[in-house]
């Protein structure tokens, strides 16, 4: 069982990125449980994936301290994945 993790949404990646580039980008932020780039495209034509923390203690300050950060030359507007059954307490109790 996963226990406490919090699934994040990435729009606007880089052509051509992988889960592990995604991983490596954001590792500095927390500890991550994983990556994943998705093949097809957002309704505006942009690459996109998901990346899971674990343990994060404060959603919002997770997500303030992801503001602004880039890949490549992509800037990231990352935000709380909706829809995510992470995200809903179903794998474990997440504030």
């Amino acid at each position: 069982m996963a226990g406490n993790i919090t699934k994040l949404f990435v729009p606007n990646l880089p052509e051509g990125s992988t889960p592990w580039e995604l991983r490596k980008c954001l590792e500095s932020f927390g500890v991550i449980f994983g990556t994943f780039v998705v093949k097809k495209r957002d309704k505006f034509g942009s690459r996109f994936g998901f990346v899971s923390f674990k343990d994060v203690v404060n959603r919002q300050e997770l997500l303030n301290s992801l503001r602004g950060v880039k890949m490549v030359e992509c800037s990231l507007k990352i935000n709380i994945a909706r829809f995510a059954a992470e995200n809903s307490g179903v794998f474990g109790h997440n504030p």
